[in-house]
């Protein structure tokens, strides 16, 4: 049974939070503000924005260092 690292589920939970949370400010926070009333343009950049973080998840999941695997104990 593998063990997570306590580093790796924080990352999990900021980057779902990140997920849920960011696209739906962008687009409440830009179709009025930035785009008058235009709810596609806004659509459209929430979507830009969730990619970017599920792209900026992937980075850093390719960056972390991979788990040392145990060697079976000589006898």
């Amino acid at each position: 049974m593998a063990i997570v690292e306590t580093s790796v589920m924080i990352k999990l939970a900021l980057f779902t939070l990140a997920m849920f949370s960011l696209p739906i400010l962008t687009y409440f926070l830009t179709v009025d503000r930035f785009f008058d009333g235009n709810a596609s343009y806004a659509a459209g950049l929430a979507a830009v924005v969730a990619n970017i973080v599920l792209f900026s998840y992937i980075i850093v999941a390719a960056l972390e260092d991979p788990i040392p695997e145990e060697k079976p104990k000589e006898e």
